[in-house]
């Protein structure tokens, strides 16, 4: 599929943003058909939490500062490697596939919902499948949440007591971890990272979850 499709090709599958009645030409519906994504089982929610530190400031009743306080925030959201599936139908099979790829590309390079740029709203294909009749085209996929894991070797690990955070950096990537049990540091790091906050240096075991990282393990 063209990267860079035409303005007829979004309009064939997409229709047309004019909505005007009188302009025939433009004003047109798509061919096809984009039902809901939904989860093919219940899917496991996490509870995650957001700190926003300047809510005087966006109320107008402050100037930005440190000393401003963090008010946590806590929501449910979808945990990783939950499956979800998503169909296209169409009567044209060539436009379906077209579709097809550009929602893959959507959901897996771009991401869907809120909070993209921490991770969330990323998918992977985990199987497809096409069933075709004389007369109709329906292209059905099941996508996965995706999650990576891996290990930075050596990372900086830190302290944030604002928002109770670790954050561990390994060249220019950071993972970050909200920590309601300090057990998870061995004790032997307690004094020098929570207490004199100063920066350790250790291996760390990491999720990335679209383009964000996410502390698992201290190794």
């Amino acid at each position: 599929v063209d990267p860079k499709p035409s303005g007829d090709e979004l309009r064939d599958v997409f229709g047309s943003e004019d909505k005007n009645p009188h302009n025939v030409a433009n004003n047109r519906q798509g061919k096809v058909f984009f039902m809901d994504g939904l989860p093919t089982a219940f899917p496991k929610l996490d509870l995650d939490i957001m700190n926003p530190h300047y809510g005087e400031y966006y109320r107008g009743e402050k100037p930005p500062a440190d000393y401003l306080n963090p008010v946590p925030v806590t929501f449910l959201a979808v945990a990783a490697g939950q499956k979800f599936s998503f169909v296209v139908y169409s009567r044209d099979k060539v436009l379906a596939e077209k579709a097809k790829a550009w929602l893959i590309g959507g959901l897996t390079e771009l991401g869907a919902g809120g909070k993209t740029n921490v991770g969330y709203g990323y998918f992977k294909v985990e199987q497809s499948k096409v069933d075709v009749s004389s007369k109709n085209t329906t292209t059905s996929y099941t996508l996965e949440s995706t999650s990576e894991m891996t290990i930075w070797e050596k990372a900086s690990l830190s302290w944030r007591p604002s928002d109770q955070t670790l954050v561990a950096t390994k060249e220019s990537k950071k993972a970050e971890l909200k920590v309601k049990d300090k057990s998870i540091v061995s004790e032997q790091y307690h004094e020098i990272l929570f207490k004199k906050k100063k920066t350790i240096t250790l291996d760390v075991k990491v999720e990335k979850i679209g383009n964000a990282y996410r502390i698992v393990q201290l190794l």
